[in-house]
């Protein structure tokens, strides 16, 4: 996180015409580094351009859960 930082949130100055990937590379975030991106609350790519004010969540992707698993009974007793 940039200096500044608190609770996991900054405020960045970024140049006129700014997008997601000029915010990845300032937080050195590695590009090729799988994420979620949302400006806004909206899902967006790197190619996206910013605006004054823009609210920028990274996340990394999520992953987990059960597996799921599909139950065929075809009447003759095995699963």
């Amino acid at each position: 996180m940039p200096p500044g930082a608190q609770d996991g949130a900054a405020s960045v100055e970024l140049p006129e015409a700014s997008t997601v990937a000029d915010v990845v590379a300032l937080l050195r975030v590695p590009p090729e580094l799988s994420r979620i991106v949302l400006v806004n609350g909206h899902d967006v790519d790197d190619a996206a351009p910013l605006h004054d004010g823009d609210a920028v969540d990274i996340f990394p992707p999520l992953a987990g859960g059960a597996e799921s698993r599909m139950v065929h009974s075809g009447g003759s007793g095995s699963v």
